[in-house]
């Protein structure tokens, strides 16, 4: 009988023919793969600054594990007012989360002498209360402020003439830059009122009763109905009680 002397391991690594050091290394791997399929919260910040400008954007909770998203992200104001960003990932399977924004003070905090603004901006049309939907817009109920240009976006007003006399399609918060989407022509013609209908051929021109089956504004299209045959028509509304088919 051969007797070989007893040798302590000299490493505990090295122990099990090195399977421990594999495993080790297949495990960074798979971590760094995991890593770079979720989306990087700087990205999300930059699209977000991309869309409302330089504005102070509210951190992305560091726990949050959203997935990669190999679209073109979306950003928009889901809500009236523009202190809130919908950030969405526009894929099949994609995500979408809320973050709040707010303008950067462009004066220094301890500084007696004031910087003076490179910011370029431009009139817009805000609500100096809040307005109800339905009620016609006076002169009273807005004011002009000055904005930075990358906070007016098409269709918002840079002046009273597209908003005084129209009626909010929804209720506009106190402080609210007001947009073309919010408003709409006033209501000239009520579901159920007796309206006059002319109708025009060849140069000639007929006039009829019927009635609204609509509400409906200037250069609205509402349905009408002819009460002696109830046949149901369409027309274009001209003034309060005159629709108009062509």
């Amino acid at each position: 009988m051969n007797i070989y002397p007893f040798r302590k391991p000299t490493s505990k690594l090295l122990d099990s023919t090195g399977k421990p050091l594999l495993w080790l290394f297949v495990l960074l791997c798979f971590n760094s793969v995991i890593a770079s399929e979720l989306q990087s919260h700087d990205e999300i910040h930059l699209a977000v600054k991309k869309f409302a400008g330089d504005v102070a954007i509210q951190e992305v909770d560091p726990r949050l594990r959203l997935k990669k998203c190999d679209e073109i992200l979306e950003v928009r104001h889901p809500f009236s007012t523009e202190t809130t960003v919908e950030v969405r990932c526009p894929e099949e399977a994609g995500w979408k989360l809320f973050l709040t924004i707010s303008p950067k003070s462009i004066m220094p905090e301890y500084s007696d002498e004031p910087v003076k603004s490179t910011i370029e901006t431009s009139k817009g049309i805000i609500a100096k209360r809040r307005l109800q939907r339905g009620i016609k817009i006076l002169a009273s109920d807005v004011e002009s402020k000055a904005f930075p240009n990358n906070r007016l976006k098409i269709g918002h007003f840079s002046n009273f003439d597209g908003v005084i006399g129209m009626e909010p399609n929804q209720t506009i918060p106190k402080g609210a830059l007001i947009s073309s989407n919010m408003l709409r022509p006033p209501i000239l013609v009520r579901k159920g009122d007796a309206v006059s209908i002319v109708f025009e051929r060849n140069g000639l021109s007929v006039v009829n009763e019927g009635i609204a089956l609509e509400n409906g504004g200037l250069r609205e299209k509402i349905k009408i109905q002819l009460p002696d045959t109830k046949k149901i028509l369409s027309a274009t509304i001209q003034s309060p009680g005159v629709v108009k088919i062509p």
